[in-house]
């Protein structure tokens, strides 16, 4: 039984997200970002994996549109791939710090003002 490689994860991501995102960057936003959700998964005391990929989509789709697309969306700010670069360090700086899912989302709401 083959198993799953990294590149099918940032498929099944790009594929969960882009029905919510403009699909033409979500290839350079997962790729970026692979780090932020690993650590983020990690929070909730879950392997950031291809099942579980598979299995929360939507709890990943939510993930991204919040805390990248509506974050860059309310600032009027172009969302573009140096935008989202920006967006994604800024992010994984969050949950770099962070001890727990509530403490990351202290500092989120604190950042953006939320």
């Amino acid at each position: 039984m083959a198993t799953n490689t990294l590149h099918d994860l940032h498929f099944e991501l790009e594929r969960s997200i882009a029905r919510r995102v403009d699909s033409k960057l979500i290839g350079y936003q997962v790729s970026l970002s692979d780090g932020f959700y690993n650590k983020y998964t990690k929070l909730w005391d879950k392997t950031y994996s291809f099942d579980f990929v598979t299995e929360h989509r939507s709890f990943y789709t939510q993930l991204t549109k919040r805390c990248v697309y509506d974050v860059l969306g309310d600032s009027q700010k172009r969302i573009d791939r140096k935008a989202i670069a920006k967006q994604m360090a800024e992010l994984e700086a969050l949950v770099d710090i962070a001890e727990s899912k509530e403490e990351f989302q202290s500092f989120f709401e604190k950042k953006y003002s939320l």
